[in-house]
């Protein structure tokens, strides 16, 4: 049902776009055991296999699933919801504190995104078709595999790329500012240290014995006249 292919699609594209922030970041070794032994990974893994148990459950004793068979447009809009919805819990995860991610801040962001992806929408489909078609099917001739199989990853991917797409600029927006906040923090700790009360004193102490001298220069030389 549309919404086992959500979670599905949901939980690819996390791992996929952890994975691709993780290569980016020098500092950081070993990029898939780390994902492997992410607990986030495998509470959300876990939370999918539950939810795709359930359903398929429900499917057998009902003869009927929930929301099967939805039209394009409004699975679609189902999609678009649940993966906004996903995006704002993985990037308050990833920038938290006083500088934390706000609502409007996060839709700003996924605007920007969608209208940098939507114009590109047909365009990417055609690509993610044809990239099957041109590497994944002569493989699979290769080995003799059944082309049914291919039928899944074509259609997540045509259907959920460019929603992948957003949620991989948008997180790659915010840990960039994340990244950023150490700066900014090193920044406000030397303003307090440069003006701290010792330092203060010190200026204060600078500016009374330059009046001091200037006062003993001005009196030797007598008053006017």
């Amino acid at each position: 049902g549309t919404l086992c292919e959500v979670a599905n699609a949901l939980l690819i594209t996390f791992v996929a776009t952890e994975y691709y922030i993780h290569c980016e970041n020098p500092e950081v070794h070993d990029v898939a055991r780390r994902i492997y032994t992410s607990k986030t990974v495998r509470g959300g893994s876990f939370l999918v296999l539950l939810l795709n148990l359930a359903v398929y459950a429900h499917v057998n004793a009902t003869g009927s699933s929930l929301l099967r068979n939805l039209p394009h447009f409004p699975r679609i809009t189902f999609a678009m919801t649940g993966y906004i919805l996903a995006l704002y819990v993985d990037c308050s995860r990833l920038n938290r504190g006083e500088n934390s991610l706000g609502v409007r801040k996060f839709l700003r962001l996924v605007l920007v995104a969608f209208l940098r992806v939507a114009p590109a929408y047909p365009l990417l489909a055609i690509f993610i078709s044809c990239g099957f078609a041109f590497f994944a099917f002569p493989l699979w001739d290769a080995f003799d595999l059944p082309k049914d199989w291919l039928n899944g990853p074509i259609y997540y991917g045509t259907l959920y790329g460019p929603f992948t797409m957003i949620y991989l600029h948008v997180k790659r927006k915010v840990v960039e500012g994340a990244n950023a906040l150490p700066t900014a923090v090193d920044s406000t700790v030397f303003c307090i240290q440069k003006n701290s009360p010792a330092s203060l004193n010190k200026k204060r102490e600078t500016c009374h014995s330059a009046a001091r001298g200037r006062f003993i220069s001005d009196y030797s030389f007598g008053p006017p006249g």
